[in-house]
């Protein structure tokens, strides 16, 4: 079973811009070996940082913020009686017509 992890490394250049390479490690005959998936200089030094990031695992966002209620209306009294009214067969007195 080959296992592979992927990450991201910077390759410096001298006196030029650094380049950062997707790359991933895996064993294969029992020996390790890399390889590179792409050069993502181009995404920008902070998409490069998220990239790297994720695949370590961060959570770029808290669980608690990635989703926020802004308000709810209370329903389930309401689901009540609607329940109570289809059961007993009132809709049909009400309205020959189903609607909302």
């Amino acid at each position: 079973m080959m296992c592979h992890n992927i990450y991201v490394t910077k390759i410096s250049n001298h006196d030029s811009t650094p380049t950062y390479l997707l790359r991933e490690i895996y064993r294969e005959g029992g020996k390790v070996k890399h390889s590179t998936l792409g050069n993502i200089i181009s995404f920008g030094s902070e998409k490069i940082a998220r990239i790297s990031q994720i695949l370590k695992g961060v959570a770029l966002v808290p669980v608690h913020a990635a989703i926020q209620i802004l308000h709810s209306r209370p329903h389930g009294h309401v689901e009540a009686i609607l329940t109570a009214i289809y059961q007993l067969g009132l809709d049909h007195l009400i309205a020959r017509k189903p609607f909302r």
